[in-house]
């Protein structure tokens, strides 16, 4: 691989990436708009007046490309009786043609007239220094679309030239000015030469110092690219201060309707990118995106099209890092490879394209594990390293993709040439990128990363010297550094490691996933040894796991991140709170269990619930204060809906992203507003034990804790006053409930279900019986004394949400099963349960007598019919019962159930329900179309009570996110439904009507207090109803209650 870098060396040049591109092409100037090169003398030995002479004349006067081509085949044929004067103009109109038309054979041919003509000199005597420069500002513009630094050596040569013989005061010097630092700042960024940074910046303030009229946006515009290179370069904030008060004034000096409008609303936006990169800003973020979007909508000249979409995919790339939104890095990598078409080889922006590309793919790799992307970015990679020239200021960058994309194959391919060839990139960076620079301490850990690779495969002690030599001076470089978090290496002394790792999750200002990292891996060190500060590794990992899911603004992709991205540092997000909380029992401290539970659990409902608040008694304090809250939550909830991001708005909308961050910076206040209420000081914080505790008031809340450390059963009695009881489990390991889960799975995947089948379900619940359930019922019924049949909740963390609890027992004869000592009910969270006993405002409900939506589907297309379903509805439809039955698909639409929805407190579905693990907001009930669980949830239901799903897979749970188990029961239940019934796989349709019957008849066996509380009753008494009728065992298990 040796040879790919051909004979490039690395320099110590550095260039932070994504590196931003700067417009300079609206900048040069060289007066053809107004004045061409005067004929003078030379007119006197043009021919007489012919048809072709006229086009000539009218064309050297105002330039119209009406008469170009007549203009250009006239004097193609005096060349070879007038040669001197015919080419003298003939080079002034080829360069002209170029520049309309771009074609590189009038580029090379106009610059051999052009030296002809200025080696001979006669017949531009009067006017050497305006033909001059326009031969200068043609090999800037060939140099800006072709590259080639020669062109631009000898541009820069004349221009200097021409002003020796445009002193101060002279009328054009501006301009020559403005041309020369536009082309020493081009040779900055191919060669890198200090000294032409700063004669560029001299150059145009000299300019600015003289009136320029409407001319003035082009200086400012050089100026300010300028100084946003001198600020990447060498990090004086006051360059780019300066700079944003350039593109600022530029931008105002244009105004609507400007054709170069859109050059500087692109400059400015790169402005704002590079300061958001400094402050972290948002705001800049998504203003800069907006602006981006709205030019490329816009007709743009090459140039100026593959600059803005190389920045906007820039930038969507670094709001992938900031809040994981895969779209965006998709989008980015497309927006790099549109720009990439538009910049052929040789052209001087191809490398920097090449590289921003190379790290876009490193990251979508990380998550896709596609081959195909990690391979195109090490092409793109070497391609760019030798594209680049020694001492380029990007070619540290591009070395840098390198080193990243061949250790990620060396990974992958394991053989030493591979391996060998990623560690010495990474040394050669290490050997020209001096102590100074701000970016040689994430090398040093790549670095050491690279060894330890090596290390780890050959088993070279050299190599893990080295690299803990390379760590130790990392440290020593910046002590905050966020080491260990973006590499694999390791220090010996276990101790200062913590102490750095500590340090760098609590970085506020550092990226909320790299913080993420630190702090798992501080747990990783923590946990083994059970160190001291094992709780705090917990305290914050589980803070910035809230902040790191909930970042993403669309709840899918909280939800993947959960079910595909969530192993970090070795340690599953998913179970990183069971495991704090079995730190917690460890200690003694079951009220905290119960609080680290709750806080690490079912993350992504509850944040949609605090948009939900029940803010009556606010309301009472503050009418205005609860007003806004309810609208600022109501527009985030809108705005975190599962819409495609809008890729390419048109300019006069407001980027969506942007309207969500300044309603989550607006809501933010208002909390912290309502929070210095009397009263009020914890509202949305994580609820203490002291108020979750009051989830028992109805009955015992059983909390089944299954962690990779230890696994319990945390009792919270009905008793107020009695402290939690912790009950070990210790043969309910995470391995043995996994197994009983995925053979519950494999079971009940067998369809029909036969004698088989049921057998093998009864070992499964006698298992869970013997190493979970056992264990309670023995308290419940004997420390306890819990009255025979009284309910209790189940709450269940991990694979255990996937396991009928309820069910649990040994199915002998005369022993008693689970179920036939209490009654169960199930509940995600107890702050769920909560809400569910939750008095809804000081005012009663306007609808006091239940009314049953009824929607049934016996007939959906595509889905076997359900003939049992008309028979399920009769039986709900008693006399005295107020409902209403939406049946068929063309009544029982998804808009007519979700109107309807809003004048029924209880529903009662009869249909197909499906559960979508891939995309869990999209578990749906089949109607016309399907009614999907985020569709209800973003109805806003306040009157919703009961919810019966006799509908298949309505509560099964989920296990890639068991702690997050979005099914259409619970999802329910945290849309408003107080009570739901629900089934944990595909139901008998005949038993809909046997349900149905015994279900309603006991829920309204006293019409005059009719309540959803009973429906945990009425479920198990009709579970009785079928188990007498001797139905198989899955049948009857297979219904479950949620809630109240």
């Amino acid at each position: 691989m040796a040879e790919l870098l051909k004979s490039h060396k690395p320099d110590s040049s550095r260039q932070s990436h994504p590196s931003f591109n700067l417009i300079d092409k609206e900048g040069i100037m060289d007066g053809e708009s107004s004045n061409p090169v005067p004929m003078n003398a030379a007119q006197n030995t043009i021919s007489p007046i012919t048809p072709g002479r006229s086009s000539f004349e009218q064309y050297f006067r105002d330039l119209d490309p009406v008469n170009l081509e007549a203009t250009i085949v006239y004097l193609r044929e005096r060349s070879s009786q007038d040669p001197a004067t015919s080419q003298f103009f003939l080079a002034q109109a080829l360069s002209h043609r170029y520049r309309l038309y771009g074609n590189r054979a009038d580029f090379d041919e106009s610059i051999i007239y052009y030296q002809r003509t200025l080696d001979r000199g006669a017949a531009v005597e009067q006017d050497r220094a305006e033909f001059a420069e326009k031969f200068a500002t043609t090999l800037l513009d060939g140099y800006q679309r072709l590259g080639g630094l020669d062109n631009l050596e000898k541009a820069i040569l004349l221009l200097l030239k021409v002003l020796e013989l445009r002193p101060k005061g002279h009328a054009l010097r501006s301009r020559v000015l403005l041309n020369l630092a536009i082309a020493a700042k081009a040779r900055y960024q191919a060669v890198g030469t200090r000294n032409d940074l700063e004669e560029a910046c001299s150059w145009v303030r000299e300019a600015l110092n003289i009136d320029l009229g409407s001319t003035r946006p082009f200086f400012l515009n050089t100026l300010a690219t300028t100084l946003q290179l001198r600020f990447e370069q060498y990090s004086n904030r006051a360059d780019l201060d300066e700079a944003i008060c350039c593109h600022t004034e530029a931008l105002a000096l244009r105004p609507q309707g400007n054709p170069l409008r859109s050059t500087s609303v692109i400059n400015l936006a790169i402005a704002l990118l590079i300061r958001f990169k400094q402050t972290g800003e948002r705001a800049d973020l998504s203003t800069a995106i907006s602006q981006l979007e709205g030019v490329l909508a816009l007709p743009l000249d090459p140039i100026r099209r593959a600059m803005s979409l190389t920045e906007l995919a820039n930038a969507l790339v670094i709001r992938w890092k900031e809040l994981g939104e895969q779209e965006d890095l998709d989008a980015g990598i497309s927006r790099h490879r549109e720009a990439l078409e538009l910049r052929p080889a040789g052209n001087p922006e191809r490398p920097k394209t090449l590289c921003n590309l190379a790290f876009a793919l490193v990251g979508r790799f990380q998550t896709s594990k596609q081959p195909q992307d990690i391979n195109d970015a090490f092409a793109f990679a070497v391609e760019a390293v030798n594209s680049t020239l020694v001492g380029a200021p990007g070619r540290l960058n591009n070395l840098q993709a390198l080193a990243s994309t061949s250790r990620i194959l060396s990974q992958i391919n394991q053989n030493q040439f591979s391996i060998d060839f990623s560690v010495d990139i990474f040394r050669s960076i290490l050997d020209v990128c001096p102590p100074t620079d701000s970016s040689r301490a994430n090398f040093l850990q790549e670095a050491a990363g690279a060894l330890l690779d090596r290390y780890n495969r050959f088993g070279n002690d050299a190599d893990v010297r080295i690299a803990v030599s390379y760590l130790e001076e990392s440290i020593e470089i910046t002590p905050q550094s966020k080491l260990f978090v973006t590499n694999d290496g390791i220090l010996p002394d276990v101790a200062k490691a913590i102490n750095l790792l500590t340090d760098a999750a609590n970085q506020d200002n550092a990226p909320i996933s790299e913080r993420l990292k630190a702090a798992m891996r501080w747990v990783s060190y923590a946990e083994p040894i059970r160190h001291a500060s094992l709780g705090g590794a917990y305290t914050i990992s589980l803070q910035l796991m809230d902040m790191y899911i909930t970042t993403s603004r669309r709840l899918e992709s909280q939800h993947d991140r959960l079910a595909h991205h969530a192993q970090i540092q070795g340690i599953n997000l998913r179970l990183l709170a069971s495991a704090a909380a079995a730190y917690a029992i460890e200690r003694l401290d079951y009220a905290r269990a119960v609080e680290i539970l709750e806080q690490g659990r079912q993350i992504i409902m509850n944040t949609l619930f605090k948009y939900r608040t029940i803010i009556d008694d606010l309301a009472d304090v503050d009418e205005g204060l609860a007003k806004n809250f309810s609208r600022l939550s109501a527009q985030m909830e809108s705005l975190g809906d599962t819409d495609q991001m809008m890729l390419s708005l048109p300019p006069e909308k407001v980027d969506k992203v942007a309207r969500y961050e300044a309603a989550q910076a607006e809501w933010n206040q208002t909390v912290e507003r309502i929070r210095q209420l009397p009263g009020f000081s914890t509202f949305l914080n994580p609820t203490p034990f002291s108020t979750l505790r009051a989830a028992a008031a109805g009955g015992p809340v059983v909390l089944i804790n299954v962690s990779y450390v230890r696994s319990d059963a945390i009792v919270i009695p009905q008793d107020l006053n009695a402290p939690p009881r912790v009950i070990p489990l210790p043969d309910a390991t995470l391995s043995a409930i996994n197994k009983l889960s995925r053979d519950l799975h494999e079971i009940i995947a067998e369809q029909p279900l036969d004698l088989s089948c049921t057998a093998k379900l009864a070992e499964v619940l006698r298992s869970l019986w013997r190493i979970a359930v056992q264990p309670v019922a023995a308290v419940l019924q004997g420390e306890l004394k819990v009255p025979r049949r009284s309910r209790v909740w189940w709450c269940l963390t991990s694979a255990a949400w996937s396991l009928p609890f309820h069910a649990a027992g040994l199915y002998l004869p005369k022993e008693r099963n689970f179920a036939d000592r209490y009654t169960s009910s199930y509940t995600p969270t107890l702050t769920a349960l909560l809400r569910a006993r939750a008095t809804r405002g000081s005012k009663p409900s306007p609808l006091q007598d239940p009314r049953i939506l009824v929607v049934a589907m016996p007939h959906t297309s595509g889905e076997a019919d359900l003939p049992f379903v008309p028979q399920e509805v009769a039986r709900i439809e008693a006399p005295g019962r107020e409902t209403t039955k939406l049946e068929g698909s063309e009544v029982a639409t998804r808009d007519a159930v979700l109107t309807y929805l809003h004048d029924h407190s209880w529903v009662h579905f009869a249909c197909h329900g499906y559960q979508d693990k891939d995309q869990a907001f999209n578990s749906h009930f089949s109607l016309d179309q399907k009614l999907t669980l985020l569709d209800i949830i973003r109805s806003g239901l306040p009157n919703a009570e009961l919810a019966v799903l006799s509908a298949c897979h309505s509560a099964a749970g989920d296990l890639q996110t068991p702690d997050e188990a979005i099914h259409l029961a619970a999802g329910l239940q945290f849309a408003g439904y107080r009570s739901v019934v629900g089934t944990m796989w595909a139901m008998a349709d005949e038993d809909g009507p046997v349900i149905a019957e015994e279900f309603y008849n006991f829920m309204f066996k006293k019409p005059e207090k009719v309540q959803h509380t009973d429906a945990a009753e009425a479920l198990s008494n009709a579970m009785v109803v079928l188990r007498r009728k001797k139905v198989p065992l899955e049948r009857w298990i297979n219904f479950v209650h949620y809630g109240a």
